[in-house]
């Protein structure tokens, strides 16, 4: 159990601090803001990913996607470029898991 923590913890102080170093370099208070917003989101995203283990490919696919929404956000960071598509893809595995999950019931 401790190794998970430290998979997430580990990226997740390098993000928190290539924010700081962002914003010391340029100063944009706008882009410290929606980068730590987004980075609470994709958080939650990964926490939130625990509901779908009911459905191992659905879960599988939700932290891969936590993944690349990351991957979006140091994009935003270093380039400036925010993709939603990219950033908010977690919550799709979570509408379908909720989806399923209404159409067919607990097992």
């Amino acid at each position: 159990m401790m190794t998970i923590a430290l998979i997430v913890m580990i990226p997740a102080l390098l993000t928190i601090s290539l924010i700081f170093i962002q914003y010391d370099k340029h100063h944009n208070r706008k882009k410290l803001i929606i980068s730590f917003i987004t980075f609470g989101v994709i958080l939650s995203f990964l926490f939130l990913g625990n509901i779908t283990k009911a459905i191992l490919p659905l879960y599988i696919l939700h932290y891969i996607l936590v993944v690349v929404s990351w991957v979006g956000l140091i994009k935003y960071i270093l380039f400036r470029r925010y993709r939603y598509s990219v950033i908010f893809s977690p919550s799709f595995t979570i509408v379908m898991f909720l989806i399923l999950e209404y159409l067919v019931g607990s097992s």
